[in-house]
């Protein structure tokens, strides 16, 4: 299987934490239908989701996302429809949880910004010294 946007594959350490409103996470109309393994599984994905390549997509394939939330196929087929329902297809093939999606995108954005500001403080310090 390719990845949806065929982009380098990049370091799990790079990712090893993750933002997690816990009021959102807590009065969210969509947690709050689900059973407590529903939601074990729902947080389960999602982790397995932020360590991806590329980030933040899941296979689209019921038995692979049955063994990511750590239980059996009859289990998944009773009870991760609604689980399931909290990601949008990218293509056929992978799956991406949108509010996951922006976290990530903003993270980057703050990444990207203190990467720069730091090389341009040490171009400062260490090469305009005439």
């Amino acid at each position: 299987m390719t990845r949806p946007n065929g982009t380098a594959k990049e370091p799990v350490h790079t990712r090893p934490w993750m933002k997690l409103w816990v009021t959102d996470w807590l009065l969210s109309p969509a947690v709050a239908q689900m059973t407590v393994r529903q939601e074990g599984m729902y947080l389960r994905l999602l982790l397995h989701a932020w360590v991806a390549n590329p980030p933040c997509t899941l296979p689209n394939a019921d038995r692979m996302l049955a063994a990511l939330a750590k239980v059996s196929p009859a289990v998944w087929k009773k009870e991760g429809p609604l689980v399931k329902a909290q990601f949008t297809a990218l293509s056929p093939a992978w799956l991406r949880n949108t509010k996951q999606w922006e976290v990530y995108e903003q993270m980057e954005a703050v990444r990207t910004a203190r990467q720069a500001a730091g090389a341009r403080g040490a171009d400062e310090r260490w090469h305009s010294r005439a």
